[in-house]
């Protein structure tokens, strides 16, 4: 298949949706499902839910609009999706939705695209409208509670679900799709989380306009995805911006993240290596190696850059990028799913020898830069609104208006404002063993974290325990797939497998999504 052709829409983003189940009345009604989060991975698992299985209710729980959650609920034009149009659909079954949505808006965006990601927002939200307005028409209840769900308790009908504002939901189902809430605040931030002059976010960047001044100077930590963010809305602004990290790195640069089938590349061969090889990471090297050379011939070696120097390695790859020498972006989704399934599997010190092995490298090249936005990056550097520090601040003390900020070698300058750019905390999950709930917030004393999770995604609160109705998507199964949980790709996928588990009661359904899957 030509990927960068264009294709006719499936629907004008308009209307309802054609019904996966298309005899409604024959399939067996369940209980009631309750979705927490309404973010891109919770509306996955309501569409999912919706093709693949029939409850009598659904209901949805955040405090938020539906869509509008941290990653996708911004408008503004410099932040753009992190991956093409083409892995970013809501059904794993149909890559193209999000293409589709596009182009029925009057866009023309190739598969392997990148837009802003307020669209990738909008497209969620009309999903969800649309699904809703088909799982009415069969008869379903469908509901949105505003509110943030705190703890899941048993009852003899199903589970009691606490809401933060003091009231309590029922549902026999329970799919948790939290996102990613909670910012992660360096050490030498924490006794000024309050303080006004100090942003623990640079979300949502609406209120990062409103509390940075037009030409403020600017700390910036971190040097990931949400510094790049921070730096581009500030220098946006007229900023004066420092970004400082801990590894003084920046992300790797790339022009896309195209979906592969499997059979294109050597990927799959990762679930056929043998855990107890004492040679297991050169072969899973090789692996990768001989995967990004089945997409182009030219040596690895060639496509990326061990220049030390961060702004250098900057202009170096976006060169790269560029000529389109940076095949390692067209294995990168596949990689990331063949490792996320085979990761959690293998022995504990297999999978820590893995992991210290590929961890600065694969979180560079996983969560690398979009070519538009690194030259914008570049260009604020160039211009002198933009500096990289080479070392980490020792010391950040409130100074009159502003900040004062020490450096290892003895330098102390004066910034306006401090921002944390340090990404955010992976939701976590407690269990009470005093009466057997799980807490999203506030845990009890007594409470201890769910720490593992099985490949159904479905929580046991114990190794021995029976399985719960309640199942785990997205960023919160970090305990299971790591880093890779936030990929939309892979949480899109890890919904579709909950909505088969949830409909597998109704065997009609499940021949007839199937049906819809070949």
């Amino acid at each position: 298949m030509d990927r960068g052709r264009p294709r006719p829409a499936r629907r004008a983003g308009r209307g309802p949706p054609h019904d996966p189940l298309r005899k409604p009345g024959g399939s067996t009604v369940h209980g009631d499902l309750l979705i927490i989060g309404a973010g891109a991975t919770g509306v996955s698992c309501f569409v999912n839910a919706v093709r693949a299985a029939r409850h009598r209710s659904v209901r949805i729980v955040d405090p938020r609009d539906v869509g509008r959650g941290l990653a996708f609920g911004e408008s503004h034009p410099d932040l753009l999706t992190n991956s093409s149009c083409e892995a970013n659909s809501l059904m794993p079954d149909e890559p193209y939705d999000f293409v589709d949505y596009l182009r029925g808006r009057g866009l023309s965006p190739a598969p392997r695209d990148v837009v802003p990601r307020g669209l990738l927002g909008a497209y969620i939200a009309q999903r969800f409208e649309e699904y809703s307005a088909l799982a009415v028409a069969r008869g379903v209840r469908v509901e949105q509670t505003r509110a943030g769900a705190r703890s899941i308790g048993k009852d003899a009908d199903g589970y009691r679900v606490g809401l933060s504002d003091g009231t309590e939901v029922r549902a026999s189902d329970v799919v948790i799709a939290a996102g990613l809430d909670k910012p992660r605040v360096p050490e030498l931030m924490r006794a000024h989380q309050d303080d006004p002059a100090f942003l623990a976010s640079p979300f949502p960047a609406e209120r990062l306009s409103h509390r940075v001044p037009p030409g403020s100077r600017v700390l910036v930590l971190g040097s990931r995805q949400s510094a790049v963010d921070a730096a581009l809305l500030l220098c946006g602004e007229g900023g004066h911006v420092t970004m400082a990290s801990p590894s003084g790195q920046l992300p790797a640069v790339r022009t896309a993240t195209p979906l592969l089938p499997p059979s294109a590349t050597a990927a799959k061969g990762i679930a056929s290596l043998d855990p107890s090889d004492p040679h297991l990471v050169p072969r899973l090297t090789r692996i990768i190696v001989e995967s990004v050379r089945q997409c182009d011939a030219r040596p690895l070696r060639e496509q990326i850059t061990n220049v030390s120097d961060p702004v250098h390695r900057l202009r170096a790859e976006i060169a790269l990028a560029e000529s389109g020498a940076c095949a390692w972006q067209d294995v990168a989704v596949g990689v990331s799913a063949e490792l996320a399934a085979w990761l959690p599997t293998l022995p504990p010190p297999a999978r820590s020898t893995v992991l210290r092995a590929f961890h600065t490298v694969g979180r560079r090249y996983a969560t690398a830069l979009i070519l538009p936005n690194a030259r914008k990056l570049l260009g604020h550097i160039d211009r002198g609104a933009l500096r990289l520090a080479r070392d980490y601040p020792v010391r950040v003390r409130r100074r009159g208006p502003g900040w004062s900020v020490e450096w290892p070698d003895g330098d102390v300058n004066t910034v306006d404002r401090v921002v944390s750019a340090c990404g955010y905390e992976p939701p976590k999950l407690w269990h009470d063993r005093t009466d057997d709930s799980i807490h999203l917030e506030q845990a009890p004393r007594h409470a201890r974290p769910v720490d593992q999770l099985s490949a159904d995604l479905r929580l046991r609160v114990s190794p021995e325990a029976a399985p719960e109705n309640i199942w785990v998507v997205g960023a919160a199964t970090h305990v299971r797939v790591l880093f890779f949980a936030t990929l939309l790709y892979i949480a899109a996928h890890q919904a579709k497998d909950v909505a088969l588990q949830l409909g597998a009661r109704s065997t009609p359904a499940l021949h007839e999504l199937a049906e819809l899957s070949h």
